[in-house]
């Protein structure tokens, strides 16, 4: 069992570090909104299985519910606030267009 979660954490740690290797270079803001997402969630997978190693699931399972919840609300916030800026700007370019 001991081998399987070291082998499962070396994976997922893997796999963290090319979404941040990913939020890194990403060409546009989308695709680093989503590496960071899929990052957030490998973390998540890494504190359950630190939890299990460990013998407190109970303890990283709150602290990973803990984070998912924020991990979930950044990239919302984030579109929100791209959506957002997006119409002032379109709203602004109108604007200079017909002066």
């Amino acid at each position: 069992m001991n081998l399987l979660l070291t082998v499962a954490s070396f994976v997922v740690a893997g796999l963290t570090i090319v979404g941040i290797i990913r939020v890194a270079i990403g060409p546009t803001v989308f695709d680093r909104i989503l590496a960071a997402s899929f990052a957030a969630v490998n973390s998540v997978i890494m504190l359950m299985l630190i939890g299990v190693r460990y013998g407190r699931p109970e303890l990283f399972v709150d602290i990973g519910l803990a984070y998912a919840l924020l991990a979930f609300l950044f990239p919302v916030a984030l579109a929100r606030y791209l959506d957002a800026t997006s119409a002032a700007d379109e709203s602004g370019a109108s604007g200079e267009e017909s002066e």
